[in-house]
């Protein structure tokens, strides 16, 4: 995938989640544009506050089966069409960043394909902080989907691509010290999804600052 996608898009909504977005950004299994034939328009998003998602508990080994992830999903992200690939990319970022609270990262891994490197090294550095005695503290950000799009490639994987204002993000050790490892600012981040079944997993995860 390259620094920018080809023929973004725009919409008129914008989406606030809950949650934060870390300074590291890493590639993982992103195409170059050969294989996006198709851009489509990204739909419109009622704007709402962040509510607390419904809980499930995940089984004995810690992982949500897909009808666990089915339950919590939003509808809108059921169809498997681009409308559903950005809304579940929004739920994406949605989980990432109520696993940054909560430290609970069974929603991110179950979202998450194995060979997304991004996805797995979030969710690697989450429980090693809170099972180390750590928390997580990060503002609300704000998804602007006015420079939002999906491409559809006939690869056939779908790519989104979000602009987001983020707060701090800060880790807080359990001996009292803060570290800032996230700084507050505007970033620009695609993923890029696949279906399987009825759930959008994410597959790659390119982040950087949108200055």
């Amino acid at each position: 995938m390259p620094d920018t996608l080809p023929d973004m898009g725009a919409t008129t909504t914008a989406v606030r989640a809950a949650g934060a977005l870390v300074l590291v950004a890493l590639l993982a299994g992103c195409t170059g544009d050969d294989g996006i034939v198709t851009t489509t328009p990204t739909p419109t998003v009622e704007a709402s506050d962040p509510t607390p998602s419904p809980t499930v508990s995940p089984s004995d080994d810690g992982e949500l089966t897909d009808e666990e992830l089915l339950a919590l999903m939003p509808e809108a992200a059921l169809e498997l069409d681009p409308g559903g690939a950005f809304a579940a990319a929004v739920y994406w970022v949605q989980a990432l960043g109520e696993a940054y609270e909560r430290g609970d990262t069974s929603v991110l891994r179950g979202l998450s394909l194995a060979d997304c490197t991004y996805c797995v090294e979030q969710a690697g550095h989450i429980d090693t902080a809170y099972a180390d005695g750590a928390t997580i503290t990060g503002g609300a950000y704000l998804v602007d989907t006015a420079d939002a799009t999906t491409l559809t490639g006939d690869d056939g994987f779908t790519y989104v691509e979000l602009t987001a204002e983020a707060d701090e993000l800060v880790v807080h050790a359990r001996s009292g010290e803060e570290t800032q490892v996230g700084a507050a600012g505007q970033y620009r981040f695609q993923l890029k999804l696949l279906p399987q079944g009825r759930i959008w997993r994410v597959a790659g995860v390119f982040l950087e600052r949108a200055e």
